[in-house]
This record gives structure tokens, sequence and C-alpha cells, in this order.
């Protein structure tokens, strides 16, 4: 089991780089799940996340370098130990951007951003919430 991790207001503004006011702005709006505790309060990390833009994210930011590199769907999956199905879903959903193509053995392999497989990967396995959506519709 996976607990969520909690951070305390100034810990996530500081980590995130957002004004107070503005994470309690994302509670009182319901877009973020706060808990008053001995210390004060605290908000779920995985929420604060989720209102980021993409590129603001640190998981996002952890593997920019890797932006435009191809990789094999295949390899991909073995590299980063995810399911092949995965992957395929990443792309139809365009997660992940398809780069081209290359002739192997007879037929072509798919070529893919590793930064944005690299990307799915952090978030699907920092999430506790194995199943369901790992995106929100408009990500």
């Amino acid at each position: 089991m996976t607990l969520d991790k909690y951070l305390s207001i100034p810990e996530a503004s500081s980590l995130y780089g957002i004004i107070d006011g503005q994470l309690y702005q994302w509670i009182d709006l319901g877009k973020i799940k706060a808990v008053m505790t001995i210390s004060g309060v605290v908000v779920r990390q995985m929420d604060v996340a989720a209102q980021l833009p993409t590129e603001d994210q640190p998981e996002h930011k952890a593997v920019a370098h890797l932006k435009g590199t191809p990789i094999g769907v295949h390899e991909g999956a073995i590299k980063y130990s995810v399911q092949h199905s995965n992957v395929s879903r990443w792309i139809q959903k365009g997660y992940i951007a398809v780069l081209g193509s290359k002739p192997v053995h007879g037929g072509y392999q798919k070529l893919i951003d590793e930064a944005d497989l690299a990307y799915c990967v952090a978030i699907f396995k920092a999430s506790s919430r194995k199943g369901k959506r790992l995106f929100k519709p408009s990500e």
C-alpha cells in the first residue's frame, strides 16, 4: 500500500514556487485536498502537482534533457519497467509523441519521445491510484 504524501503550505510553496495564497485558493475551490493538523494546514502533494502546467512539474523537469530522443515502444517498456499495453495506451491518448519509425526485421518499429515516456512512467509509478485515470482529461 502506498500512502499519499502531505506537505505543509510553506513546503508546498517552496517546492513548487507557488505563493501561499494560490494554495489556499485551490483549497477553497476544492481543487486540492487539505487537512488541519496540530502544526497547521497540510495539502496532498499529488493534488498540488496536478494543478501545475506539465512543464512546471518536477517529474517533467527531471526528464526534459531526453526531449526529442527516439526510443522504440518495446525497448522503452523494458527500460522503464512498464507494461507494453500501458505505453501503447499513453501513445493512443496522445500523452507520448510519436517521432517516426524505422525498418526492422521486415517491418517497422514505432519510435516515441523518451522524455514523454519517462514522464508518464514517473507519474504512473508515483500514483497511488493504480487502475484509475493517470492524467486529467485536459492534459
